[in-house]
């Protein structure tokens, strides 16, 4: 296989690999054996994902907690730009986005498409994150800026939506429009529409 000049190449030991599996299944303490090995505690797979991004995306507070407190970078970014925050709030885990957001981490960090946690959080209606990123100074036109709003069709498609409009009736709740404004509104705007079909 040939391989690009100045192409990155990532090559995980069986350690780092390691690591990064404890990591996601919230083995603490064999993710610390690991670093006390001489793992790195920011290495990557492959697609950018470091212990911090995997042990967010699965809501091990405890994990993510220790990983902050022995340096591992709040705000490193996946191949796609997503941070541990992106992927937190996208999977709904506000314990973990609360740890992140206590750390220090950007509530307003865009991915390469421009998306925001708050975006994320909104498209997946994780209320609650929403509520507490918006809370914590989360910006709220940056949440869709060059995104557009997008929600579900029927077939699982995305399609792009003015801020403030609704889906249609039977499309699904999952759109950004929910962070504008009042979210309980927005919330209840949504469940009255899904309640017509």
């Amino acid at each position: 296989m040939a391989v690009e000049e100045g192409a990155e190449v990532i090559v995980l030991s069986d350690s780092n690999a390691s690591y990064l599996r404890a990591a996601r299944a919230g083995n603490l303490e064999k993710a610390l054996d690991y670093l006390k090995t001489g793992v790195d505690i920011n290495i990557c797979n492959q697609n950018g994902l470091n212990a911090l991004h995997l042990s967010s995306k699965e809501g091990h507070v405890e994990v993510v907690a220790e990983l902050l407190k022995l340096g591992a970078n709040v705000d490193a970014a996946t191949k796609k730009g997503n941070t541990a925050l992106h992927i937190a709030a996208l999977a709904g885990q506000t314990d973990v986005v609360k740890e992140l957001v206590t750390n220090g981490a950007n509530v307003n960090a865009q991915s390469q498409n421009g998306f925001t946690p708050l975006y994320m959080a909104a498209q997946e209606n994780h209320l609650e994150v929403v509520r507490f990123l918006l809370e914590h100074s989360a910006s709220q036109s940056m949440a869709t800026e060059g995104a557009g709003v997008l929600s579900r069709n029927e077939r699982g498609g995305r399609v792009r939506r003015a801020p403030d409009v609704p889906p249609p009736p039977g499309v699904g709740c999952r759109f950004a429009g929910a962070v504008l404004e009042n979210v309980a509104t927005r919330h209840e705007l949504c469940m009255a529409g899904s309640a017509r079909t």
